[in-house]
């Protein structure tokens, strides 16, 4: 199975459910218990901002603390449970049977889980950092009040570079888009790598830009299938999302173990062409 064929996000969907009904509790039960860890974050800390409006300025600095708290609590569980059940994954995938240990068995991939997630997160952040700082230097420059002169030239002038500094953001802006859209699909595949080939952390990394190299379109288009898919779950009176997140979550990692499992077609074959 070729890149492409591998990458086939219709293909892979289809997989993953089938390859999901075969041990139903640890797969869906896993995945939705993930999927409400990985967003339970953003919805602690929406929390947190309402009872910041209720009780008052006090409170702010206690609510801050407490939801930096939760919010590592819930990462570290994420990391934890990630690791088990994409790992079980594989298992059930290859022989239909989960592991002896359960998806709660990290099987020693915590902590190097835990460091690729923050080696893919710290190298996104600075992949856009620059242009980040450029653009919000470009949007104090639009807000600061342009000076008029006398007999309406200022205002004339004032128009223009408005127009300009928009048409630079705009511009910017697309560029931004670009750039992490071309980090993401390099990195996709680094979590893959570390579970299913056993390298560490800086070496999953590589792996996963190696293998994007020369398929970033295909990739981008996997995961926008992936992610549209998710979020259609919404129209089934919103239940239906814990169903097409977790199957588009287990989407890569079908994907990864179709490629690698391909003699002449695998990681390796890709790495070294």
């Amino acid at each position: 199975m070729n890149f492409s064929q591998a990458f086939d996000p219709i293909r892979s969907l289809k997989s993953v459910f089938g390859t999901m009904k075969l041990q139903p509790a640890h797969l869906w039960g896993g995945g939705i218990l993930l999927f409400f860890l990985e967003g339970g974050v953003q919805v602690s800390l929406q929390g947190l901002d309402l009872l910041g409006e209720a009780l008052g300025e006090d409170a702010v600095v206690f609510l801050v603390c407490g939801g930096c708290v939760l919010g590592i609590g819930l990462f570290l569980a994420s990391v934890w449970l990630a690791a088990g059940l994409f790992l079980n994954f594989r298992s059930v995938m290859q022989t239909g049977e989960a592991t002896s240990g359960g998806i709660f068995d990290h099987q020693g991939k915590f902590l190097p889980l835990l460091l690729t997630r923050l080696l893919v997160g710290l190298a996104s952040v600075l992949a856009v950092l620059p242009l980040g700082i450029l653009f919000g230097l470009l949007a104090v420059a639009f807000v600061v009040p342009m000076t008029v002169s006398e007999g309406g030239h200022g205002s004339e002038m004032s128009a223009a570079v408005t127009a300009l500094l928009i048409a630079v953001g705009v511009v910017l802006f697309l560029f931004v888009l670009f750039v992490s859209i071309y980090v993401g699909t390099g990195l996709v595949l680094s979590e893959a790598a570390l579970l299913y080939e056993d390298r560490q952390p800086v070496n999953a990394v590589k792996r996963s830009w190696a293998m994007a190299k020369g398929n970033r379109l295909r990739l981008f288009a996997f995961m926008l299938v992936n992610g549209l898919f998710a979020m259609a779950g919404v129209l089934l009176c919103c239940v239906g999302i814990f169903a097409t997140a977790t199957i588009a979550r287990f989407a890569i990692f079908e994907a990864f173990l179709q490629l690698s499992e391909t003699p002449g077609e695998g990681s390796e074959a890709l790495l070294e062409a």
